[in-house]
């Protein structure tokens, strides 16, 4: 019996220990993941913009000539 109370002392231990530096790894992990999507939306939404600019461009230029 005392060998199983060791054991689980054991992996409380380290659970207590690991597991809030795994938990706030995780965490940095999903925000940077949060702001890298975020800023790739931005980007093509960005690419979209400029896209239609260069449309509207293309269709003023058109009507002048």
């Amino acid at each position: 019996m005392k060998e199983v109370e060791n054991d689980t002392e054991v992996v409380s231990s380290f659970l207590t220990t690991f597991l809030p530096f795994v938990s706030v790894i995780l965490m940095v992990l999903m925000l940077i993941s949060i702001i890298w999507f975020a800023l790739k939306i931005i980007k093509q939404q960005r690419e979209i913009i400029n896209n239609q600019k260069k449309l509207i461009e293309n269709d003023e230029k058109r009507k002048i000539n």
